[in-house]
């Protein structure tokens, strides 16, 4: 299958998706966005696949919209592509890495800005290189940041935080970004691919029914009550006991041994 603007890669459990327009620093195509999206439905539909990575190719993970392009359009006279259609695209890709139910991690290897910081958002992970550095970048050219941090940032941030970075928009810092709880982990530019490699196999050591449960239960639990939360919470813990992996990981315990978690 083709997938423009981007490469997909499986290696074992291990899926990476890597935005590839670096000469337009991974900003956002539609073949790019259509890309990724049917990208995800082959991890969310292949029980062998535990993990995507999200990451981008050069220098940038990824610029959001493409305003270079967007310029050349509206010079000579074509409709512009920064519409409806691009940012229900966009948005659809964000709703379908949430939802995922198998871990996603952000490896952000260089900017994310605009819409490309958005989309970082909605990875479970974020590890970022030293170099990388996060950006929102509506409010300068007259926008609302459309793609979902207005419904992330707040939650990772805080209120004001959130509102410093939407309404300032400053470079933030891969270090800074620690500091915020934008990010998880922040490594060496040199030692970054190997990093992001151990935390890919780290999570798909992890027993697959009891993580996209896990993940299940946070995401819902953002907009469910404690109640309700603890219902679904015990309904998938009857779920897990039933499991193979859940034998096998108590066994491993007895054991003392590291457990090989089958998704059964």
């Amino acid at each position: 299958m083709d997938y423009p603007d981007i490469t997909f890669d499986i290696h074992g459990p291990v899926a990476t998706i890597a935005f590839n327009r670096p000469d337009r620093m991974n900003s956002f195509s539609p073949d790019l966005l259509d890309s990724a999206m049917r990208a995800v439905d082959v991890v969310r539909r292949d029980p062998d696949l535990r993990v995507l990575v999200l990451t981008g190719t050069g220098r940038a993970f990824c610029a959001g919209a493409d305003t270079k392009r967007i310029h050349e359009e509206r010079a000579s006279g074509q409709r512009d592509s920064l519409g409806f259609a691009q940012v229900q695209m966009a948005q659809n890709l964000l709703l379908a890495l949430h939802r995922l139910p198998k871990p996603v991690l952000g490896a952000i290897n260089g900017v994310a800005a605009g819409a490309g910081f958005e989309l970082s958002l909605a990875c479970d992970l974020r590890i970022a290189a030293e170099s990388a550095f996060f950006k929102e970048a509506a409010m300068g050219v007259g926008l609302v940041p459309g793609d979902g941090s207005a419904w992330f940032l707040p939650r990772l941030v805080g209120l004001a935080r959130a509102f410093e970075l939407f309404f300032l928009e400053e470079r933030i810092p891969a270090d800074r970004a620690l500091s915020m709880g934008l990010v998880n982990r922040v490594v060496p530019d040199e030692e970054f691919p190997a990093a992001v490699e151990e935390l890919a196999r780290t999570l798909a050591s992890k027993p697959p029914i009891a993580l996209a449960l896990t993940k299940q239960a946070v995401v819902n639990g953002l907009s469910c009550s404690l109640p309700e939360t603890l219902v679904e919470l015990r309904d998938s813990v009857v779920t897990t006991l039933a499991t193979a992996d859940y034998v096998t990981g108590s066994n491993a315990v007895r054991d003392r041994k590291a457990p090989a978690f089958e998704g059964r």
